[in-house]
């Protein structure tokens, strides 16, 4: 069981490490859409709130 551990964690970082680049650039573009997409929602919903109550603030 110890003996069959390094090998699968050697693996396992040698397939991290050979898909590092790809899998950055898809997480970073994903990040980027939702934060983008996040903004533009939160802006509308801040517009939204302030035209329909602007006594609240």
């Amino acid at each position: 069981m110890l003996s069959l551990l390094p090998s699968s964690l050697s693996i396992m970082h040698f397939d991290l490490f050979t898909f590092l680049p790809f899998n950055y650039n898809m997480i970073f573009r994903l990040l980027y859409l939702i934060f983008m997409n996040y903004c533009e929602i939160l802006l509308a919903l801040l517009s939204i709130s302030l035209s329909c109550s602007p006594s609240s603030l």
